[in-house]
């Protein structure tokens, strides 16, 4: 039996059925102990797995614009990517400013 698990066995056991806080403690410690090794191994997660054929690609992409959609707004290859944030940010600001005027105008409502 590895220590760590007979430190925690008979710490939990001493400490609930003969009531020594010490032995508890080591029981805890060595319980947490065990769960941060098994917390901090690396797993590895496979999601997809397909061959290739020549000519496939693969895109993994964060929610950022990709060439093809910024081409296909009629972007140049240039600044593809940066002309589309730049609209988002546009959006974003048109979003929070409707968003004032419509509690301004609830504010103004109340009075």
């Amino acid at each position: 039996m590895p220590v760590l698990q007979r430190l925690q066995r008979t710490g939990v056991r001493k400490g609930f059925a003969e009531g020594n806080g010490r032995w508890l403690a080591i029981g805890v410690g060595a319980w947490g102990l065990r769960k941060l090794k098994v917390m901090s191994q690396r797993q590895t997660e496979i999601l997809v797995r397909e061959e290739l054929k020549p000519g496939q690609r693969i895109i993994i992409a964060n929610g950022t614009a990709t060439i093809e959609q910024a081409q296909s707004q009629g972007a140049t290859v240039a600044e593809p990517v940066e002309e589309l944030n730049q609209s988002r940010k546009a959006r974003k600001q048109a979003k929070q400013q409707a968003a004032k005027q419509a509690k301004a105008a609830a504010k103004a409502a109340k009075r």
